[in-house]
């Protein structure tokens, strides 16, 4: 209970300070793209890429379903986080392919966000791509319904709002082996400010992958602009993952600027 209380009154402090605090990057959009670091754009073949790089849905060859449910710091007394996604993606012929999801984050009592997206990808030559996304972005500050914090300045207008952002991207296969990515989130950083504007921020992804025999090897770079219009507004982060695809299991490992990560994924029949 004692932790519980200290998150929400961090939240609260956090509220109050305005425009100080980015929304909707709290969720991962691909556990994929999580076991190589976050680097996901230059590779970008499963039905996440609606969330990431919607040029990457062209990349699948059947209909494919995505789905991912955890419990963060799960077992530690007073905290109850919840976040996870669904994504949909189905190609029309070998030079269309259309995609769409959801993703939530819920700290009951405190903060619910979630967001949902549809998408496409067009081949323009049979070397190039691009994809279009429309999300819907929503949130909700729980705390603002208890007494202890309903009458702040901050809920003035309530304790949700929604906007919507539109992303972009494209792919390039160079040679056979290897192929760059670009994309772009929320590119009209949208605001879901409660009373003072909180853009969400504009992220610019440029990614490359490369295929060795018997490895792959993805790089990023994220490129992030709060639009605070502060000397802290422009952030950097590289991203760097490995990838060696068995036929039947993928071994991955990844960094960036803030961790390193691992993971693996079964191919069982279809």
């Amino acid at each position: 209970m004692k932790t519980r209380i200290r998150l929400a009154l961090g939240l609260a402090q956090i509220l109050l300070a305005g425009r100080a605090w980015a929304s909707f990057q709290n969720t991962p959009f691909s556990i994929k793209a999580e076991g190589l670091g976050g680097a996901f754009v230059g590779i970008a073949d499963d039905p996440t890429a609606v969330f990431i790089n919607p040029a990457g849905l062209v990349n699948l060859r059947y209909p494919e379903v995505a789905l991912m449910y955890g419990k963060p710091f799960a077992g530690l007394e007073g905290i109850d986080l919840s976040e996870g996604y669904t994504a949909l993606a189905f190609p029309i012929g070998e030079r269309v392919a259309f995609g769409a999801g959801g993703i939530m984050y819920r700290s009951p009592g405190v903060l619910s966000e979630y967001q949902w997206a549809a998408g496409f990808s067009a081949l323009v030559v049979p070397q190039l791509a691009v994809g279009g996304s429309v999300n819907y972005l929503y949130h909700n500050y729980e705390i603002g319904k208890d007494p202890a914090y309903a009458g702040q300045g901050v809920f003035a207008n309530g304790t949700s709002k929604g906007a919507v952002g539109f992303n972009a991207g494209m792919m390039a296969l160079l040679t056979p082996q290897f192929q760059v990515g670009m994309a772009v989130s929320n590119l009209n950083q949208p605001n879901v400010g409660l009373v003072e504007e909180d853009p969400v921020p504009r992220e610019i992804r440029y990614g490359a992958l490369y295929r060795f025999q018997y490895v792959n090897l993805i790089g990023e770079l994220e490129q992030r602009d709060d639009g605070l219009e502060s000397g802290l507004s422009l952030t950097n982060t590289f991203k760097l993952g490995v990838e060696v695809p068995w036929k039947m299991v993928s071994l991955r490992v990844g960094a960036n600027n803030n961790a390193m990560t691992a993971g693996f994924g079964l191919r069982l029949g279809s």
